[in-house]
């Protein structure tokens, strides 16, 4: 097998039985028993439901505002496969939301892997079909398994450095405007005319406290600071100089919401103006 492709998908697998179990499924594949792609497959199957149903808990898919209830043979309400690995893709986040602002279409990712688990499960009900086939097969589905695994992994990946730089982008902004048309009483103090010409950004920061991301920014304002009115200045009675101060942006950023997309919470600029008065 790909030994490379074995490392990428155990590191998004929860350290424990989860890892424990895609080992055990590998080890299958190296086994001489005619048995061992449908016990590699089994043992794949179940992997991918114990890590659906973590990343995927029922109370929290029921909650998310694209749920729609769906009833199996039994007419029983139950929460499909498809629904499992949409939220654990983009969580509460709508369809809309995904396609329209991220840019992200998940459309393959899903059939594929949902196809992939229903060839599991039919090599798990054993039949001559599937029953010891030539080694070269077995080495084609196995792979084409992992690989179908490995794009879902990705997609959950993707999907949550968009949602970061989406993030990101729409705080730049937010900071951008607030600089342009907001007052700081900590600048306009410092002179008879102050103004802030720019500001530079030097480190982002982003916390994920469950459904909240808390985003900091550091970075620095550019300042003009006139003394004494335009005429003082022509005559040389008042002066300007341009001074940079640091400051520091937070922001929170509420991502499981009935609205299925990112919200924001009131953004905070604190801009330190100690080093003028040293």
């Amino acid at each position: 097998m790909d030994t490379e492709l074995e490392k990428a998908i155990i590191g998004h697998l929860a350290v424990g039985f989860e890892r424990e179990l895609f080992n055990a499924a590998i080890k299958n594949l190296d086994d001489t028993n005619v048995l061992n792609l449908n016990n590699f497959a089994y043992a794949i199957r179940e992997l991918v439901r114990n890590f659906l149903e973590r990343l995927a808990p029922n109370g929290q898919v029921e909650g998310a505002p694209w749920y729609t209830e769906v009833r199996n043979a039994n007419n029983q309400v139950t929460i499909s496969r498809v629904q499992r690995m949409e939220y654990a893709i983009h969580g509460w986040l709508s369809n809309e939301f995904l396609k329209n602002v991220l840019k992200l279409d998940i459309t393959d990712t899903i059939t594929d892997l949902k196809k992939s688990i229903d060839k599991m499960s039919k090599y798990t009900h054993i039949s001559p079909e599937t029953f010891n086939l030539p080694e070269p097969q077995k080495k084609r589905e196995a792979l084409e398994m992992l690989n179908n695994l490995m794009r879902f992994l990705m997609d959950i990946e993707e999907c949550k450095s968009r949602v970061h730089k989406t993030i990101i982008e729409d705080f730049k902004t937010n900071i951008d405007e607030m600089f342009t048309i907001a007052t700081f009483d900590d600048i306009d103090i410092l002179s008879t005319h102050s103004s802030i010409k720019s500001f530079g950004i030097q480190n982002i920061i982003l916390k994920e406290l469950g459904s909240i991301i808390n985003i900091e920014v550091l970075g620095f304002v550019r300042t003009r600071l006139q003394i004494g009115s335009d005429g003082d200045v022509r005559r040389d009675d008042g002066y300007v100089t341009h001074l940079d101060f640091p400051f520091k942006a937070s922001c929170e950023a509420n991502i499981q919401n009935t609205m299925g997309r990112i919200i924001y919470g009131e953004p905070y600029i604190r801009i330190d103006t100690n080093s003028f008065y040293e």
